[in-house]
């Protein structure tokens, strides 16, 4: 069964970018969100395998979001994709249980590497990802945070 992933980004372009390239890379898209709070609603309702989040989105930031599903949804690995990428900022994350913090421009090939790190969730297994768009509604330097 696919890796079912929850793209959180304020920017439609990027989160189209991201669908398309994890789609391609057989990761299956469960749902995407604009802001935290909608990315909070998504994750309780469809328990995705894992969060792709943005830092700097308007309303809740991504380490606001990641704070509540941290709460919400203890076991929900979160990685953290961001233009902002910082050691400030991965040592923030580290503190709310973030798996990665990712530079955007570092590429999409290290989000995929890091995605397919987490150990399997829901019974599926990270590495046998099949392709599939059915639920989909609808790209410096890289710190990373503690592989737990």
């Amino acid at each position: 069964m696919a890796v079912s992933i929850l793209i959180v980004d304020d920017n439609k372009s990027v989160r189209c970018a991201l669908r398309l390239f994890l789609t391609a890379h057989r990761f299956r898209i469960c749902a995407e969100a604009a802001d935290g709070s909608e990315a909070i609603e998504h994750a309780r309702r469809l328990n995705p395998d894992v969060v792709v989040l943005d830092f700097a989105m308007p309303g809740l930031n991504g380490l606001d979001t990641a704070r509540v599903l941290a709460s919400a949804c203890p076991d929900l690995p979160v990685i953290m994709f961001t233009s902002h990428a910082s050691r400030a900022l991965e040592t923030q994350a580290q503190a709310l249980g973030i798996r990665a913090v990712l530079s955007k421009t570092d590429g999409l090939d290290l989000l995929v590497e890091e995605i397919r790190k987490l150990p399997a969730r829901n019974g599926r297994r990270r590495n046998d990802a099949k392709y599939t768009t059915a639920d989909v509604k609808g790209p410096s330097r890289s710190t990373r945070g503690p592989s737990r």
